[in-house]
């Protein structure tokens, strides 16, 4: 479970390996990560984007400036610029919602 493997990984001082670990875990070569950040440095999403490269997969990161990622890069970076967090989120949400439009309009013809 989520909580689980949050508790015992920060217990060890491994917080950053959260998204990493799962990845390793559910990820078969030529999977997308999508991630979302805002406009901090999150180093359990560099992490992720870092194990997704590993495995050989894609990766594509929302985020609310290029700061969010300073270490390695997706592959396809998504950047609101604003300094507001509801104006980052609803971004997120937009987006979100266009992706769905667009994977629903190709497997179902909507």
């Amino acid at each position: 479970h989520d909580q689980t493997l949050a508790l015992s990984l920060t217990r060890d001082g491994q917080a950053r390996q959260f998204f990493a670990r799962q990845l390793r875990a559910l990820v078969a070569p030529g999977d997308l990560l999508l991630g979302f950040a805002g406009t901090q440095r999150d180093e359990a999403l560099e992490e992720a984007v870092a194990a997704a490269r590993s495995l050989e997969c894609a990766s594509a990161v929302f985020a609310g400036g290029e700061e969010a990622l300073g270490g390695e890069k997706p592959d396809i970076l998504f950047t609101v610029a604003s300094d507001s967090p509801a104006r980052i989120m609803e971004g997120a949400l937009l987006f979100g919602h266009l992706l769905c439009e667009l994977v629903e309009s190709q497997i179902f013809g909507v």
